[in-house]
């Protein structure tokens, strides 16, 4: 069976502004090996995300880039996690 490693990276620009729900520059990004696809050996998200009162987060200027193609967010974009 053919080994797989893959390398994730997150940088918040400011945990305490994320924390007092200010919005705070995020970057996530995921490298794999072997290439899953043709042209996804590199994954990118980036954008200004805040922690809304009701514990959702809202991305906005949110850009994801797949290799090479580059994909815009709506300019505000919430997002929610639930449990099952």
């Amino acid at each position: 069976m053919e080994e797989r490693r893959y390398e994730t990276t997150l940088t918040i620009s400011s945990l305490r502004s994320l924390l007092e729900r200010r919005p705070t520059d995020l970057t996530a990004s995921l490298q794999a090996d072997p290439v899953p696809a043709s042209g996804f050996a590199e994954f990118e998200a980036i954008g200004q995300v805040a922690l809304n009162a009701n514990g959702s987060y809202q991305i906005r200027g949110g850009k994801l880039r797949a290799g090479e193609q580059a994909f815009g967010l709506p300019s505000r974009l919430a997002l929610r996690a639930t449990s099952n």
